[in-house]
């Protein structure tokens, strides 16, 4: 009996379970309860399948129950409540195992979906005040605009990825017809494999990149001394350059803060945007192949009115062509002058935190001669900044 080939075979399987399951072997059961996350996708054979779920709960072996409770996550809400309320109460740890697993799994996804439906339908909304308040026209050109950005942010994020996946297939490729030689293997075999790691590496790197992009900007705001965040930041950020150039002599840097006031952030997002800020400085430096002993990062913060501090990283380092600090200066998500090591998410994610409150990043580069990031943050709560906050968290 093939437990997976068509409804024919599910139907007698599940004709020969209700009547009396002794006659299918545990390890044939065990196989039909394996096949039904498959074949719960073709609506023909739902119901055959629910079932077939519901009798194999019951079997006395515990590794047909759990096989049963690794299908938890996609069975119909009205079959899931009975069945995940049994197998999380099972008599074999296993099976309450693999249950809560598919719980949570379960509850994860119900999240995710909830909190997308959430973000779009709250997009939807403002896009509707904004008509409301200034009428149709400007709503939909304010629209598309989004949908453009959106469009050039995906374009370039995608051309970085196809290049990583190319190099890594082709690596693969390589290997594979490698591997029938009577040769294969050696130095060869390392390099090719050292090359799709290398590439896996940064295509996760670039992963976890977007995702601190998008992830929520937190609506809790402390006062923070300025000079704490600066500091926290310059340690972040020659910690990853560190570890990121083990052989290499970093540039020298330096800090110097002019008073003692405080800001009112998100601390963690703030030294993220700094650090961010701070690695590139450095790498810049590394990047011109300047002399250790003359390469140099500075750091300096002052409070240039009232209620405004301004934060200057400044480095001696390779600089910015005139067209490519055009670019940076749109923070588009994806673009990057670091080609095959940089995500192009840095300074976008910089921007974005500051934005968020109330500040603003500017940026100066000479080809050659360095380059100076200037960080101005409102040393209190913006009017509306925390609004800007919560819809970007949103």
């Amino acid at each position: 009996m093939s437990a997976s080939s068509g409804q024919f075979e599910l139907a007698e399987a599940l004709s020969r379970l209700e009547s009396d399951s002794g006659t299918v072997p545990w390890t044939d059961r065990r196989s039909i309860a394996a096949s039904l996350r498959d074949e719960l996708t073709k609506s023909d054979k739902r119901t055959t399948v629910i079932r077939l779920a519901c009798a194999l709960a019951d079997d006395p072996k515990w590794e047909v129950r759990k096989e049963i409770a690794s299908l938890l996550p996609s069975l119909p809400d009205d079959e899931f409540a009975p069945l995940a309320a049994k197998l999380t109460e099972d008599s074999n740890g296993f099976v309450r195992k693999a249950a809560q697993r598919a719980l949570d799994l379960r509850r994860k996804g119900s999240s995710d979906a909830g909190d997308r439906r959430k973000g779009l339908d709250q997009v939807a909304a403002q896009f509707d005040t904004l008509g409301a308040t200034h009428g149709k026209v400007v709503s939909a050109k304010a629209q598309a605009l989004a949908w453009r950005l959106y469009e050039v942010s995906v374009a370039a994020t995608v051309h970085d990825l196809r290049g990583v996946l190319t190099s890594a297939c082709s690596n693969l490729a390589k290997l594979k017809a490698d591997a029938s030689k009577p040769s294969f293997g050696g130095t060869a075999l390392r390099e090719a494999l050292e090359k799709v790691a290398e590439r896996l590496a940064y295509l996760e790197k670039f992963v976890n990149a977007m995702g601190a992009y998008a992830q929520s900007i937190p609506h809790e705001r402390a006062a923070t001394r300025v000079e704490k965040i600066v500091r926290d930041a310059h340690s972040v950020a020659v910690d990853a350059v560190a570890s990121a150039y083990p052989e290499a002599k970093l540039a020298n840097g330096s800090i110097a803060i002019n008073d003692v006031a405080t800001v009112v952030v998100a601390q963690h997002e703030i030294v993220v945007a700094l650090a961010n800020v701070i690695k590139n400085a450095y790498e810049a430096v590394l990047a011109g192949n300047a002399d250790p002993r003359t390469g140099r990062v500075n750091l300096s913060a002052e409070c240039i009115c009232e209620g405004e501090v301004r934060v200057v990283i400044q480095d001696n380092g390779m600089g910015i062509n005139a067209e490519d600090l055009r670019e940076l200066r749109a923070f588009v998500p994806g673009r990057t002058t670091k080609k095959g090591s940089g995500t192009g998410f840095g300074l976008p994610i910089a921007q974005r935190y500051v934005a968020a409150h109330g500040g603003s990043i500017s940026i100066d580069s000479v080809e050659n001669a360095g380059t100076t990031v200037t960080i101005v943050l409102p040393t209190e709560l913006q009017q509306g900044s925390e609004n800007d906050a919560e819809s970007t968290s949103r």
